[in-house]
């Protein structure tokens, strides 16, 4: 893994970045946050339609939506921003999703239709402005994490920061320096399709119990809600998945008669039970602290923790051309004794093995119990107060008691993710 970049390394990179802007006519993106009211918000002029292209490339998961209007010449244009990444406009797009998912018909491994959001995967450049995390303007790869983009910032200006670009394609991580006020920013993993495929089946899988009710079901699935820190530092963090109890069944903190108050979100919901971390370009050992730091708060009940390796150099499987990939699961659970901890190996290669075909992988078919977590449903609804709460009825009325992940289904669709 390629060490974090220095403070000088990231000073030329910057400028590097101000020469290119200034000899090329490139749409800039706000230094600051900008709000609704001021939409639509002009960022380039007679920007050519390669030069949005490129842009939109780099920077269209960006919190933003962008508009190319094109001038009378047909060549060139104005690019405005014309919406933003907000709670409200985030919940749609989940619903959305899953009224076009309906005609699968509760199928959530290989569907015959496939819902996502914008496969554009990289993120925009937070300009530089004050001492605040800078994002890279080109491309980076996996054997380049974790990536350094920030040193000596506040708890504020990262959480303004992850508020406003937390949606970039990118996960951060925010280690505090000994005056536990300030702290260097990492990039630590991305986006890219194995990890957002395996984003999205995971949430399918945690759907299953709201029998198709897509309109406020039971349990919210959402991905990277923000939450605080639970070691109390104030700093903002975010999973890949959350799953949330319906505020008809556990009311919001502010109104909760639960007393000391129940955490929650940054926005006031409840706060999420179940949390899953997948990593692909992430190490092993970021991976575990994030997962053990969500354990440090009681009403996280369990976290689900995959980890996909790269592939094997050079071998493939015969039948599929799929690469032979290691992949590791942990699962979390909050106990009477404290926190347990299980493990799967669960890749088409085992971890240790140099011989996929003499030492074949034993997660080689759906529906293996030894291959599958099992979450109790109940976990989410549950609270200090009703430590074995019941199951709502539209719930019951399917007669589930877990939430199951298969973790060969997991397999398989990284391993097509990634040819």
């Amino acid at each position: 893994m390629s060490r974090a970049r220095t403070s000088n390394e990231i000073w030329w990179a910057v400028l590097w970045d101000k020469l290119h802007e200034f000899f090329h006519n490139c749409p800039k993106l706000p230094k600051k946050p900008i709000t609704e009211s001021s939409l639509p918000f002009q960022i380039g002029t007679n920007i050519t339609i390669k030069e949005y292209n490129t842009f939109l490339n780099n920077y269209g998961s960006s919190g933003y939506k962008f508009r190319f209007k094109l001038n009378s010449d047909k060549k060139t244009g104005i690019v405005d921003i014309v919406d933003m990444t907000t709670p409200v406009h985030e919940d749609i797009v989940s619903l959305l999703q899953d009224f076009f998912k309906v005609p699968n018909g509760g199928v959530i491994f290989r569907p015959p239709i496939k819902v996502t959001g914008q496969p554009l995967l990289w993120d925009k450049l937070h300009e530089f402005f004050h001492n605040c995390p800078k994002l890279p303007k080109k491309p980076i790869t996996e054997s380049s994490l974790p990536f350094q983009i920030g040193t000596n910032i506040t708890i504020k200006e990262y959480n303004t920061f992850l508020n406003n670009y937390g949606s970039s394609g990118y996960k951060f991580r925010f280690k505090l320096n000994s005056d536990k006020k300030t702290g260097i920013v990492d990039i630590v993993d991305m986006t890219t399709p194995v990890h957002e495929d395996i984003v999205s089946l995971l949430q399918d899988f945690f759907k299953v119990p709201n029998g198709g009710v897509i309109f406020r079901p039971p349990i919210k699935v959402t991905g990277q809600p923000l939450h605080y820190n639970p070691d109390g530092s104030g700093v903002e963090i975010a999973p890949d998945v959350a799953v949330y109890p319906s505020t008809a069944f556990v009311p919001r903190p502010a109104i909760s008669t639960i007393l000391p108050r129940p955490p929650g979100d940054i926005h006031g919901n409840p706060h999420a039970q179940i949390m899953c971390e997948v990593a692909v370009g992430q190490g092993v050992g970021r991976l575990k602290q994030r997962c053990l730091t969500w354990m440090k708060e009681q009403y996280v009940r369990a976290v689900v923790c995959i980890k996909i390796l790269s592939p094997r150099a050079g071998i493939r499987e015969r039948a599929t051309g799929y690469f032979y990939r290691t992949m590791t699961a942990k699962l979390y659970c909050q106990g009477i004794h404290g926190i347990s901890k299980r493990k799967w190996d669960f890749g088409n290669i085992k971890k240790n093995s140099r011989d996929p075909i003499g030492d074949p992988a034993p997660c080689n078919a759906p529906n293996l119990s030894g291959f599958q977590i099992n979450i109790p449903i109940g976990e989410i609804f549950w609270s200090p107060r009703f430590p074995n709460p019941a199951i709502p009825p539209a719930i019951g009325a399917l007669h589930l008691t877990h939430f199951t992940i298969d973790l060969y289904k997991i397999q398989q669709i990284a391993l097509e993710a990634q040819m």
